[in-house]
């Protein structure tokens, strides 16, 4: 989905206690095999409902190579518009 939605969408899941987390890369993909290499050093937007989500997804972003840097909930929409 777009980097504007976070882990708001995902409530029904996180009411029956799963980890909900949202992630998002800076950077446009353009569909080529490159977009895999470009992911490496990208920053990546992390929204999560605690620490064990946040410690997750920066797991999650640095086994790729990304940089997490984390992104309030209701800062998304202007998280993703500043990417535009």
């Amino acid at each position: 989905t777009s980097g504007a939605n976070g882990i708001g969408l995902l409530a029904p899941l996180a009411e029956r206690g799963c980890i909900t987390l949202a992630i998002h890369p800076a950077m446009t993909f353009v569909g080529t095999e490159e977009d895999v290499d470009r992911l490496r050093g990208t920053g990546f937007g992390i929204t999560a409902g605690d620490e064990i989500g946040y410690a997750i997804a920066q797991s999650l972003v640095l086994e790729i190579g990304g940089e997490p840097f984390r992104v309030r909930e209701d800062a998304r929409t202007l998280y993703h518009a500043a990417l535009a």
